[in-house]
């Protein structure tokens, strides 16, 4: 298994994805927003060269008016997502306004000056335009190896937090990411978005047996992610890039399946 702070590729061609063919590639996906909408959204690219995605390769369509977009990340001195940067089509080098950088860009709502942030493969946002737009993440996919299964993000204990695939798959299941071998039944859950209540409260938790039946009297034969009461299988699919929120009892590992993957 991966780690996702390892090793990424080389640059080989520029495309938009609907398949992932190789590790040696660079791309882009764009992600519609809808007006006012506040929503997870995630990293299933790097910046090319690197190990993490630079928050200024996230860009927006040339519709989004000054301030029109925001977006807020983890802040570890406050321990809450309250961490911002705002799109402005112009950003600028000094406080005074008087130096334009020619381009746009996340900067402070005062100034207009570029704000740095970087995001680990994996690692979710929220993100806010208001009026309908269009975001894009661009940079190069991560690499791993053809004989790990799966690419793993560490979890600290008891420290919920926003993930999503490090890979720009089209679709994944909930049932396709798994925790490490450590967690015990109901250890780990995961909430995401519910249309039917407009909250992130939809949720699942992980247990080491899955049941077909309610009176658990006929077992599945594998982990996965299931619904408290009755411990069966709960049925979800993830756009990609799309995020959602997971919390572990225990220091623990999640861990999503490599798409380059090639058993022996």
């Amino acid at each position: 298994m991966k780690k996702v702070m390892f090793g990424l590729a080389a640059v080989a061609a520029i495309s938009a994805f609907a398949a992932l063919e190789s590790a040696n590639t660079v791309g882009y996906e764009s992600r519609s927003l809808t007006a006012d909408k506040k929503v997870v959204s995630g990293v299933n690219f790097v910046t090319v060269g690197e190990n993490y995605l630079d928050l200024q390769t996230i860009t927006m369509d040339d519709d989004v008016v000054d301030g029109g977009a925001s977006i807020w990340w983890w802040n570890t001195d406050t321990g809450k997502y309250d961490a911002s940067a705002y799109w402005y089509t112009e950003l600028y080098a000094d406080e005074e306004g008087e130096t334009t950088l020619g381009y746009a860009g996340w900067g402070d709502p005062e100034y207009w000056m570029p704000i740095s942030k970087t995001f680990a493969p994996g690692e979710s946002f929220w993100i806010q335009a208001g009026a309908n737009a269009t975001v894009t993440i661009a940079g190069e996919i991560l690499a791993a190896a053809t004989n790990e299964e799966y690419v793993g993000i560490d979890l600290t204990a008891d420290k919920k937090v926003q993930l999503t695939n490090p890979f720009p798959v089209g679709t994944f299941s909930l049932q396709s990411i798994k925790m490490d071998d450590g967690v015990v039944d109901g250890g780990a859950s995961i909430w995401w978005w519910n249309s039917a209540t407009g909250k992130y409260d939809a949720s699942a938790y992980w247990y080491t047996e899955l049941y077909a039946d309610e009176e658990g009297e006929t077992t599945l034969g594998y982990a996965g992610w299931g619904d408290p009461e009755y411990w069966m299988p709960i049925s979800k699919t993830f756009a990609a890039g799309e995020g959602f929120w997971i919390q572990a009892g225990a220091n623990a590992t999640v861990k999503f399946p490599n798409p380059f993957y090639t058993a022996e």
